[in-house]
């Protein structure tokens, strides 16, 4: 499945908003824990792609969805950071099939585009970016205004980017149909870090 000149991208979407993802805490015996934070809804929405390099980009859409046009700049930046040939999975969003997308798409020889079966996410390694920032990086916060909601995510994104060994890792646990040579690469890379 994996080339050595062949960069995989995953790309997603995920949202954030001030009400905080609630995880389990630690609490003295006797004393159930409590957590309080304010009544906002402040949102953002947050594009990314993970590599088969270990390699992870984003961009953060504060007070709106991501759109078709966001799509198509976000390629256009990976498009720019990674050489060589490069095959992109997506999923079944409507944006990522909209007719923007798609002639910008057939622009790149370069570029293959994949699409991931239907109603799979464990298939994305991506979702691994979204599932550790809102549950072992985010959670249990108190946000109060849509300023500190787009520090806190962008802080979290920045910290993650530097660690390739844990990208790697939503790599060799989505359930991909990787080969056994391929799956051998990403694990000694995994343990180099």
């Amino acid at each position: 499945m994996m080339e050595g000149h062949v960069t995989l991208v995953f790309l997603d979407e995920s949202g954030f908003n001030t009400t905080p993802h609630v995880a389990r805490t630690w609490a003295p015996i006797g004393c159930t824990p409590s957590f309080r934070h304010p009544f906002t809804w402040h949102k953002l929405s947050v594009i990314s792609a993970v590599t088969s390099k270990g390699q992870m980009f984003f961009r953060i859409h504060q007070k709106k969805s991501v759109k078709d046009v966001d799509i198509v700049n976000f390629l256009r930046q990976i498009l720019k950071q990674i050489k060589g040939r490069i095959i992109l999975y997506l999923d079944g969003l409507p944006q990522h099939r909209s007719k923007k997308v798609k002639k910008f798409l057939s622009k790149y020889e370069r570029l293959e585009v994949q699409r991931l079966p239907s109603y799979s996410p464990d298939m994305n390694p991506d979702e691994g970016v979204w599932s550790y920032i809102k549950t072992r990086m985010l959670p249990n916060l108190s946000i109060r205004s849509a300023g500190e909601l787009k520090k806190k995510v962008k802080l979290a994104l920045h910290r993650l980017q530097k660690r390739k060994d844990l990208i790697i890792s939503f790599l060799l646990h989505a359930e991909l149909p990787w080969d056994e040579k391929s799956k051998a690469m990403l694990y000694n890379k995994y343990k180099a870090q």
